[in-house]
């Protein structure tokens, strides 16, 4: 009830963004919340933007259709507006297990090319299933192979990005082919325990500047990514939908209110000055071993 209730509030105070994935476990709550904010009149479904994610172990060809059905069903939805790869790797499809392990520990892969699982997913466009598809936590060298292969273009490449973590170069890649970046995690949520760096939003130079242009701290890094251009998820490692930092109205309300105000030139300088290069990565699964190779290497 937490989340269903979380997502009708978001929709009522303005919020048009839903941001899912079937690994988090809760769409059916997030489709009851949007339900709920339909049947009260708040929106009518054309004014929502709905994204979902496809899981690791359906990357297969014939498992892609069902499970993009099944989020459908659990939305409650004819179709969402995005439709992503959740992470450039594929698992074995091994009963209900997500993250299907061997008795050693190591994950038990799929060599199914991701080009493969793309093609299939344009027919989901073509059967109006999906309007339009996205990839997320890809890295330079997934996104220009997968073109190569495909000579088609993911609309969206959702990655981790806040001032901790240096994501320059890839932004830039990104943008070079048009392809739209989206933050997740844009407040940096939790601490690195690693390289010993704080919570972001506890940062003195996020503080002060918040202080001085009197917000919240988390508007004040909510605006940072909006001024290079990014599309901002705040809230999405434990309740799962877009743009809410947490299932508090008070807090949903106030990371709406991103437009009002800018960030100086000098405040954007300070606070890309927190960049500690890709080791300031808080989500690092241990099935992504392409970000551990890039973190030894930064």
């Amino acid at each position: 009830m937490e989340v269903r209730a979380a997502v009708k509030t978001a929709i009522r105070v303005g919020y048009r963004h839903i941001d899912c994935a079937a690994v988090y476990k809760n769409e059916k709550e997030v489709g009851e919340g949007i339900a709920d904010a339909i049947r009260s009149g708040f929106v009518v479904r054309s004014d929502l933007w709905i994204t979902s994610k496809l899981w690791n172990t359906n990357h297969h060809p014939s498992r892609v259709k069902p499970a993009i059905k099944q989020t459908l069903h659990d939305l409650r939805l004819d179709y969402i507006d995005l439709y992503l790869i959740h992470w450039p790797i594929s698992f074995q499809s091994i009963g209900n297990e997500t993250h299907p392990r061997k008795m050693d520990g190591s994950f038990e892969l799929d060599d199914t090319p991701l080009e493969d699982t793309w093609m299939v997913m344009q027919n989901l466009v073509k059967e109006g299933l999906v309007r339009t598809l996205g990839v997320s936590n890809f890295r330079e060298d997934h996104v220009d192979t997968l073109i190569a292969k495909t000579k088609i273009i993911p609309c969206v490449n959702q990655i981790e990005n806040h001032p901790y973590v240096d994501e320059r170069k890839l932004i830039q890649h990104c943008m070079g082919y048009g392809i739209q970046v989206q933050a997740y995690s844009p407040l940096g949520m939790g601490r690195n325990l690693k390289n010993k760096q704080s919570i972001l939003l506890e940062n003195d130079r996020v503080l002060e500047i918040a202080h001085r242009l009197r917000r919240d701290p988390a508007q004040i890094l909510l605006r940072w990514n909006l001024q290079k251009g990014i599309v901002v998820l705040p809230k999405r490692f434990y309740f799962f939908f877009s743009l809410t930092n947490s299932v508090h109205p008070d807090r949903i309300q106030t990371n709406l209110q991103i437009y009002d105000f800018e960030l100086t030139t000098n405040d954007i300088f300070h606070l890309d000055g927190l960049m500690r290069g890709l080791n300031g990565r808080l989500l690092r699964p241990d099935y992504a071993k392409w970000l551990s190779d890039l973190n030894e290497k930064d």
